[in-house]
């Protein structure tokens, strides 16, 4: 199975994303792949393909883990990994409710490496993808669109995050199927 750990988004946020991507894909170039709406969600621990076993050493390190309830969320922005002038991923970042995304990420991170999951070396970035970029070209056209200091800027929603969930990931040709095999509140 290939899983990883996430926090789904309320419909409301997905729809309002979803617009906004629409006028988004009018303007950037043709080689973004853009997430499904339904995907919509921030992941906190990829984990790639695992045993049955051991996603439920996992489930039961994860059912131990909780934070002080729910909590705001805000998206702000349109951005880029791994950085505006080399997009390959297009993003829109975490401001409020990012302490605690992080703290949720650690517990998490710590279950999993305990579990035997490799440690993320990369430090963790709370955001919500939008869209991938696919080519060189692409990347070189996308960087020049997000040069302009106030495309994006408008792109703001706030949320609340009240649990998190192993999610099974089927990948197929018209894009990945998520499914969830568990679920945690926060």
């Amino acid at each position: 199975m290939r899983l990883f750990v996430a926090c789904n988004i309320a419909r409301e946020t997905k729809n309002y994303f979803r617009d906004k991507t629409d006028k988004l894909k009018r303007e950037l170039p043709q080689g973004v792949k853009w997430v499904k709406p339904d995907n919509y969600h921030i992941t906190l621990k990829f984990l790639g393909d695992t045993s049955q076993e051991r996603a439920e050493e996992l489930i039961d390190r994860l059912d131990n883990i909780n934070l002080n309830g729910q909590f705001p969320c805000q998206f702000k922005g349109l951005s880029a990994f791994p950085a505006r002038d080399y997009p390959r991923v297009l993003v829109s970042r975490v401001t409020q409710g990012r302490e605690e995304l992080v703290k949720l990420h650690n517990k998490i991170e710590k279950a999993a490496t305990e579990t035997g999951f490799a440690e993320e070396k990369r430090k963790f970035t709370p955001h919500l993808t939008l869209g991938r970029v696919k080519n060189k070209a692409d990347i070189r056209m996308t960087a020049d669109v997000l040069a302009d200091e106030d495309f994006g800027k408008d792109l703001a929603v706030s949320d609340s995050i009240g649990s998190f969930s192993l999610m099974k990931s089927t990948l197929k040709t018209q894009g990945p199927i998520y499914q969830e095999i568990f679920s945690r509140n926060v």
